[in-house]
C-alpha cells in the first residue's frame, strides 16, 4: 500500500510559475483556429511577463496574426514531485522594429533546420501552476521500474 500524502496537489504562486517557465526548454503552445484547438511543441524565451516563439507561416503565425487567445503549458518532473504551469493570454506577431530587435536579442534559436523568420509573442494575462507529490506507483515509474 502506498504512503498517504495529505496534500498531493499544491498551487504555485506567480513567481514560482515564472521561475519554472524560465527553466524548462520546451512547452506546448495551444492555439484555436476556426473553433478547433491545436497543440505545438515549441522552444520559447521568457521576456518581461511574456513568451516569445520563433515560427514560420502556418497555424501559430495565423493565430498570432489574428491576435487569438492561446496558452503555453510546461511540465517538470523529478523522482518525488511533478509541476505544471499554464500561461494564458493573447498571441500576436511582433512587427514593431524595436520590439523585433529586442526579441532577436533573446537566446531563442530554432531547434530544427527549417525557416523560422517570424517572432510571435504570448502576452500573458494569467499564469497558474501546481506541484504534485507523486504516489509510490508514479515514483517507481519515474525510476524506470
Amino acid at each position: 500500500m502506498g504512503a498517504f500524502h495529505p496534500e498531493p496537489i499544491q498551487p504555485l504562486g506567480p513567481e514560482e510559475c515564472w521561475a519554472l517557465l524560465e527553466g524548462v526548454p520546451v512547452g506546448r503552445l495551444v492555439v484555436v483556429m476556426a473553433g478547433e484547438p491545436d497543440v505545438f511543441p515549441v522552444n520559447f524565451a521568457v521576456d518581461d511577463r511574456g513568451l516569445v516563439v520563433r515560427t514560420d507561416i502556418g497555424m501559430k503565425f495565423f493565430a498570432a496574426e489574428q491576435r487569438g487567445r492561446a496558452a503555453l503549458e510546461v511540465d517538470h518532473w523529478d523522482a518525488e514531485t511533478g509541476c505544471t504551469v499554464v500561461a494564458r493570454g493573447t498571441l500576436r506577431v511582433l512587427t514593431d522594429p524595436a520590439e523585433r530587435a529586442h526579441a532577436e536579442s533573446l537566446d531563442l534559436h530554432p531547434w530544427l533546420d527549417t525557416p523560422k523568420a517570424h517572432l510571435i509573442r504570448l502576452d500573458v494575462e494569467e499564469i497558474t501552476g501546481r506541484r504534485f507529490t507523486l504516489n509510490d506507483a508514479a515514483r517507481a515509474a519515474q525510476a524506470g521500474g
